[in-house]
């Protein structure tokens, strides 16, 4: 597994993307896999919350 740090890519796509309340300690993000590798991580969101899988689109959940 990768690094749960923001690189400055992801940071400037979490700040046009994410509302400022999701951005707190403690809170997950969603991140779009498939179709392998679907699992919820804990922990691994930049912020420390779980890292939810969802199904990459075209992809049966």
């Amino acid at each position: 597994m990768g690094t749960t740090k923001l690189t400055p890519k992801l940071e400037d796509w979490f700040d046009t993307n994410y509302p400022a309340n999701m951005r707190v300690p403690g809170a997950p993000i969603i991140t779009e896999r498939g179709p392998y590798g679907t699992r919820h991580v804990p922990g691994y969101s930049p912020f420390g919350g779980y890292d939810l899988s969802a199904p990459q689109e075209g992809t049966p959940a």
